[in-house]
Order: C-alpha cells, then sequence, then structure tokens
C-alpha cells in the first residue's frame, strides 16, 4: 500500500515484476525511449546501478546528463500514469526531458557568465532549438 492506494506488484506498462532496472532500462516503454536517444548506444546493462557505473566510466559528463534526465523522465512519466492516469507517448517523454536540460543548461550556463535567470526572460530561458525551428 502506497499514499493509501493499494498498488498491484506489476509494471503498469507490462505487468512484469518491477525494480528500478525495469522501470527505467528493461520495460517495454523504457526501451522505446532509449530508442529514440542518439546515444542509445551506450546503454550496455539491463541493472540500472550497473549502467550508471558504466556511463561515468566511459562517456562524457553530457551524455550522463542525458542519461540521468531521460531516466528522471521515464519515471515520472510512469508515476504520472499511475497517480493521475495520464499516458505520454515515448516521444513526449523523450522531447520533455530533452527540453529540460536545455532549459537547465542555459541557466547553469548564465551562472557560469554571472547572470541569474532572474535576469533573463523566461521566454529565452523556454526556447529551445525545436521552439526556434518552428518559429
Amino acid at each position: 500500500m502506497e499514499k493509501g492506494v493499494m498498488l498491484e506488484p506489476g509494471c503498469a506498462e507490462c505487468s512484469e515484476i518491477e525494480d528500478i532496472s525495469h522501470v527505467i532500462i528493461t520495460c517495454r516503454r523504457a526501451k522505446a525511449c532509449w530508442q529514440i536517444w542518439e546515444e542509445s548506444s551506450l546503454l550496455q546493462k539491463d541493472n540500472f546501478h550497473e549502467e550508471i557505473n558504466y556511463l561515468f566510466d566511459n562517456t562524457s559528463h553530457e551524455k550522463i546528463e542525458e542519461f540521468c534526465i531521460i531516466a528522471w523522465s521515464i519515471w515520472s512519466a510512469k508515476n504520472t500514469r499511475i497517480w493521475r492516469n495520464i499516458s505520454q507517448n515515448d516521444e513526449s517523454i523523450f522531447r520533455t526531458a530533452m527540453h529540460m536540460l536545455h532549459s537547465w543548461r542555459h541557466v547553469k550556463n548564465l551562472a557560469n557568465q554571472g547572470r541569474s535567470s532572474m535576469e533573463v526572460p523566461v521566454a529565452e530561458i523556454n526556447d529551445t532549438e525545436e521552439d526556434r525551428e518552428v518559429a
């Protein structure tokens, strides 16, 4: 029982036994999201903890950031489906992750330049490459 709600022990997507490795890496929904990532070939393990260790030893800081935000977005989408009954497609999960990462990197760069995010219009922070292509 979690949050006063009885939960099934299986994955909400495929009914397999759910653990962090399943939700983030081996579930069919997770695999579909990872296939969108241009660096999906970096995924070498079926165990979340082993994957994190492998990435830290074998790839760049930027790719680790991407992995972490995609993993968080997959986890968040799972929880949104369970708790709010709202489903997102794989592309939406991935795009949300990349948008959050772009925004975070933008604000981090501003901080490194000595500018506060409070000095930057929200439109500039939320402006992604894709948004600029549409405009």
